[in-house]
């Protein structure tokens, strides 16, 4: 046991790289777990945190017997899937072990028969979670582990979302949660839609790897009608899928609009999942909805709700101080509910500029009017301030509209001033039109100035555009010209010094021609130089002045003479441009027929000596 828990310990703690450090204070080289690390190099290993301990192990490669080992004696509460890298898995296994052993109403042995399953299957399937971990599984493997793991999840706490969560689908998770499982319907249709469901969120995977919860991802009309279904539909799940948030937070705070919400949109579903899946940049997108005005004003339009929804924040704040004009307003929104919508789609640019009417009666309703609202709304725009409403909207605050009075009177008068408002912002708008019409006309004009010196900047940069090409290219073909002659120089150097070494080597091969042919006269010579009595030893004196002897035999012919005389000087480099003749001194003679044999013309001994002339 003591060795099996060594082996174990040795595979859990990380191994140092060896070392080459040969330091007196460096331990031996052996197995050493002494204090909580493996060593099986010199140099112990250290760490800066516990995390980059965690770190290290969880990225180590996985054992099958540690795994079973961990498994065995941990399994229950899925320790052994921290091993693996399933966080999720084990966090999920040891809340549900403790809520087993806590909250189920059985004896304590018939608690554990669930975690005992799971704790079964894991080890039937350790070796797969095994490949998983190091990532060498096949992609059947790995789909059949998560399948079984989504099917863990499912029974029995699948009623609560936790395998939709495994899934990827949060929020139809949190629908699971508030519902328990759709009143135990969902839950029981997704025995059977499990498989198709992971293949869906594996594609899913596959796509955005990072993660697909917040991805720009398309919406499902069944999860949307789904997630309408109350009680996830109170609480705005179905609003937050499809990207409508102001509706989400708004159903989150009221419950739905008191319940009355989730059902209109359970009719209204296909449209939210149309516009959420569209562009989110077309202008259509961004556009109010009546049905969803008359959703609003219908509910807590009294407070000024569906101004909200339309951006008239005015109105809106109008509609909070005196109750929606102490419903008169309200039920007058209801019945033009159309024309504030289309006035809310129009572009904000000019919807911004002029004061509505409709707008400063709201205002003007108690308890707004008599604080001055409706006086503030028309001091105050874009491109206009109006002092004069201002100081009316400030004097009535402090005096309740004149104590009821001014505020009396308004309500005849209100028309003409919204009417003197907007002349003068019409003014202020067409002044400011001019002003960048003008503005305009001498931009184009400088514009216009820029374009003509810039055309005549640019006829004469092209000029001197064209100048310097021109240049370019002439010091470009001179250059050209000058690297062909230089490379043409050089090859003809080249080809004189290729000459050159030809010509040596041939003076060379014909030297040594010659002195091959030299050394074997010169051989055939010495061989031939004869003993006994019929010998004649000849002396020559050269034109050089060296004197030559060696023994000739008596039938030796002159021929054979003048030849050896010939190699004594070529022997010493006499040219052989020029003639000679063999000539004997006492008595003065010359030897023309060298059919002669030497004994025929000489005595024992003989001095001879040779003349040169001119070659004809």
């Amino acid at each position: 046991m003591m060795r099996e828990e060594l082996e174990i310990r040795e595979e859990l703690l990380p191994r140092h790289p060896p070392s080459n450090s040969t330091s007196p204070t460096s331990r031996p080289a052996q197995a050493n777990i002494e204090d909580g690390f493996y060593y099986d190099d010199p140099e112990p290993l250290r760490y800066n945190s516990f995390s980059e301990l965690f770190e290290r192990v969880r990225n180590s490669e996985k054992n099958v017997t540690v795994g079973y080992f961990i498994w065995f004696l941990f399994g229950f509460v899925g320790l052994h899937h921290f091993y693996l890298k399933r966080e999720f898995m084990a966090v999920f296994r040891a809340v549900a072990f403790s809520f087993s052993i806590l909250f189920f109403p059985f004896d304590f042995g018939y608690r554990l028969i669930l975690p005992g399953i799971w704790w079964i299957v894991d080890g039937v399937r350790m070796k797969w979670l095994v490949l998983e971990a190091n990532r060498t599984e096949t992609p059947n493997q790995k789909y059949y582990n998560q399948l079984v793991d989504a099917y863990i999840l499912w029974f029995p706490f699948g009623i609560f979302g936790f395998h939709r969560i495994y899934l990827d689908e949060i929020w139809l998770a949190l629908g699971y949660f508030l519902t328990a499982g759709y009143f135990g319907i969902g839950w029981l249709i997704d025995l059977f839609l499990i498989p198709k469901l992971l293949k869906e969120a594996n594609a899913r995977m596959e796509q955005h790897p990072q993660g697909t919860f917040l991805a720009n991802r398309d919406k499902s009309l069944w999860q949307t009608i789904l997630l309408s279904i109350p009680l996830s539909g109170c609480f705005g799940l179905h609003q937050f899928y499809v990207k409508r948030y102001f509706f989400g937070v708004l159903y989150l705070i009221t419950f739905g609009l008191g319940g009355m919400g989730p059902i209109v949109d359970l009719f209204r579903a296909r449209k939210y999942v149309e516009t959420a899946n569209g562009d989110s940049n077309d202008p259509m997108a961004k556009k109010k909805h009546v049905t969803d005005a008359y959703h609003l004003g219908g509910t807590l339009g009294i407070f000024g709700i569906h101004h909200i929804y339309l951006e008239n924040y005015m109105r809106a704040f109008a509609y909070l101080l005196s109750l929606g004009g102490i419903g008169i307003a309200w039920i007058y929104d209801l019945i033009n509910m159309r024309r504030l919508v289309d006035d809310a789609n129009v572009d904000p640019a000019q919807k911004s500029q002029l004061k509505s009417l409709s707008t400063a009666r709201v205002c003007w309703c108690p308890l707004g009017g008599l604080l001055g609202l409706h006086h503030f709304y028309l001091s105050i725009s874009v491109n206009h301030f109006d002092v004069s409403s201002f100081l009316y909207g400030f004097a009535y605050f402090f005096t309740l509209g004149f104590m009821g009075i001014g505020w009396f009177l308004d309500f005849f008068y209100l028309e003409k001033q919204v009417e003197k408002v907007n002349a003068m912002i019409t003014a202020k708008l067409r002044e400011k039109e001019l002003e960048q019409e003008q503005i305009q006309q001498e931009h184009e004009q400088e514009q216009e100035r820029l374009r003509m010196e810039g055309v005549q900047d640019l006829e004469l940069r092209q000029e001197q555009d064209l100048e310097y090409a021109l240049t370019l290219s002439m010091d470009a073909e001179n250059d050209r010209m000058a690297e062909q002659q230089r490379q043409l120089a050089e090859e003809e150097e080249r080809r004189r010094a290729q000459e050159e070494i030809r010509r040596e080597m041939q003076k060379k091969m014909q030297e040594d021609i010659r002195r091959n042919k030299l050394a074997q006269r010169i051989a055939t010579y010495e061989a031939d130089v004869p003993n006994g009595t019929d010998t004649i030893e000849i002396k020559v004196r050269l034109t050089d002045g060296d004197r030559v002897s060696r023994k000739f035999r008596g039938v030796d012919t002159i021929a054979y003479l003048r030849d050896w005389i010939s190699l004594q000087r070529e022997i010493r480099g006499i040219e052989e441009t020029k003639r000679f003749e063999i000539v004997q001194d006492f008595p003065k003679k010359t030897f023309e027929d060298l059919t002669q044999q030497l004994r025929d013309v000489f005595e024992k001994n003989q001095l001879l000596s040779v003349h040169e002339y001119p070659a004809h």
